[in-house]
């Protein structure tokens, strides 16, 4: 396996996979679950040095990195061991972290011994798995990821995201919070439970019937969400696209009844990609290969796991045989108020 190196700025592999990747032809195999990466970024130079989860780590960082000031971007599904001391050799002077870990916050980190210890410029690294959600933002005109997991805020946001154009990513069981002011106050905040685009963002009325625009933020925290989801998992960058039930954070005007708000057509950086789908109860999911999920040009999944190989042997609700393991459109409706039985 080789180590990836960029010299770019947290060009994310998020980011590197879906600006680049193409769908493939539906006849082929399904491609494996993507692996994910977790780095170290030079403060100095923006240069990464990244590896899969599982990966035989390095006795000693590359020279380029070997105690040099860095901070950590680590995708969903992945955890870091870091350490002051080659091949991660004393028990006691091991970091593990998730998400975005900027420079300063790994200076004053605490060993899995309890003990706080400065990582701030490592000597060895080890990217291992984990089961923690992150709820990220991504900068929508460099591609730069911000990733937290569940209970952390974030009074002012990191330079390279703080008042820049963003999209807001949730999770699987998290919302995002957000504000165009520092400090996260609650009335200037929201909160999001599916997928928001950042044209989506402009006009976002709070509960209060403030009208916000949220853009361009300064603060964010990530909590969990017990609401209804729906997700699509793309197998070639790991990243999700997820829709929320109506009320619980929608930003999408709603153009069907019995559908709740959804863009429908996929974004570009999921579209056409081979994915897993997921939802809880009681969110069902509409699927199709069309640009929208209308007429009867796609098929209806009741609450549950979907896996790529089931998506490509499908039936439309017109009866005809459809492959769906690379979809164009989606969107979720409620089983409680669907006349389906599911």
């Amino acid at each position: 396996m080789e180590h990836k190196y960029t010299s770019a700025i947290l060009l994310s592999a998020f980011a590197l996979f879906a600006n680049n990747a193409h769908a493939t032809d539906s006849s082929s195999e399904t491609i494996p679950k993507y692996k994910p990466h977790a780095c170290l970024v030079l403060v100095s130079t923006g240069q990464q040095f990244c590896q899969q989860k599982g990966e035989e780590p390095l006795p000693r960082l590359p020279d380029e990195f070997y105690r040099q000031p860095v901070y950590v971007q680590a995708e969903q599904g992945t955890e870091v061991i870091l350490s002051d001391v080659d091949n991660l050799a004393d028990k006691t002077r091991k970091v593990y972290v998730v998400g975005t870990v900027l420079n300063e916050e790994l200076k004053n980190a605490e060993s899995s011994k309890g003990e706080i210890i400065d990582v701030s410029a490592p000597a060895s690294m080890k990217v291992v798995g984990s089961d923690k959600s992150l709820g990220c933002l991504r900068n929508i005109s460099t591609d730069q990821m911000y990733c937290l997991p569940k209970d952390r805020k974030v009074k002012r946001l990191p330079d390279f995201i703080y008042d820049q154009p963003i999209e807001v990513r949730p999770t699987f069981g998290l919302k995002v919070k957000v504000s165009a002011q520092e400090e996260l106050p609650s009335e200037a905040s929201y909160s999001f439970e599916q997928t928001t685009t950042n044209d989506r963002l402009q006009k976002i009325t709070t509960k209060d019937g403030l009208e916000l625009n949220l853009q361009k933020v300064k603060s964010m925290a990530v909590v969990d969400s017990g609401a209804p989801k729906a997700c699509l998992t793309s197998r070639q960058t790991g990243v999700q696209f997820c829709l929320a039930e109506k009320g619980t954070g929608e930003a999408y005007p709603s153009e069907f009844d019995n559908l709740y708000p959804s863009p429908n057509y996929l974004p570009s950086w999921i579209r056409g990609h081979e994915v897993d789908a997921k939802s809880n109860s009681p969110i069902g999911m509409h699927i199709s290969n069309t640009y929208n999920v209308i007429g009867h040009q796609y098929t209806w999944f009741p609450p549950g796991e979907v896996s790529n190989n089931k998506l490509s042997q499908q039936v439309t609700v017109d009866g005809e045989e459809v492959d769906l393991s690379q979809p164009n459109s989606f969107n979720i409706f409620n089983c409680k108020n669907s006349s389906r039985d599911c």
